[in-house]
């Protein structure tokens, strides 16, 4: 799933051409592949839906972009315009009315305030497993500090540290 950074260069309220749901569509300009940190220039549209399923799912992506506007009316003009935002996307395979070929599309599945990229995923562990974490590691770098080489600070096994951390609780970490 490419991950882009860009710009909202416009937006209006549309209706879809088949379903006629409407939503929020976005024109946004990408300049930097958040993947592998190069430039781009991309052009995409995002949408925003305001159906019955998506409604509240919208709300939240736009106040999370910095939207607080008091009626969705507002976002048929320049609202968001300037708001610096980042995409997640995916390729969606399609056929062609014209030719019949199928061929592929690149379409944004997020929309999501900048910095979400760097923080996706990243969830602490509950405290308890972060003692039991710290417990058994500390000493390894406390000694390394003090001596500058961990292999001779390696802690030695003892059975009072083998009982404040068991290895069957190792099975429990989430990584």
């Amino acid at each position: 799933m490419p991950n882009y950074k860009g710009v909202i260069m416009s937006h209006a309220l549309a209706v879809s051409k088949q379903k006629h749901t409407p939503s929020v569509k976005l024109h946004i300009r990408c300049d930097e592949d958040l993947d592998n940190g190069s430039a781009v220039d991309k052009v995409l549209f995002a949408d925003l839906w305001l159906s019955e399923g998506a409604i509240e799912r919208t709300a939240k992506t736009l106040r999370d972009i910095g939207w607080n506007g008091s009626s969705f009316e507002e976002l048929n003009g320049s609202a968001l315009e300037g708001t610096e935002v980042e995409v997640s996307t995916a390729f969606e395979d399609y056929t062609s009315e014209l030719t019949g070929e199928t061929r592929s599309m690149e379409k944004v599945s997020f929309v999501n305030p900048v910095g979400s990229y760097a923080n996706r995923g990243l969830k602490p562990v509950p405290d308890d497993i972060a003692k039991r974490i710290a417990r058994k590691y500390d000493s390894v770098l406390m000694n390394f500090r003090a001596n500058g080489n961990a292999k001779k600070a390696a802690p030695k096994a003892t059975a009072q540290k083998q009982a404040d951390f068991d290895a069957s609780e190792a099975d429990d970490l989430p990584f």
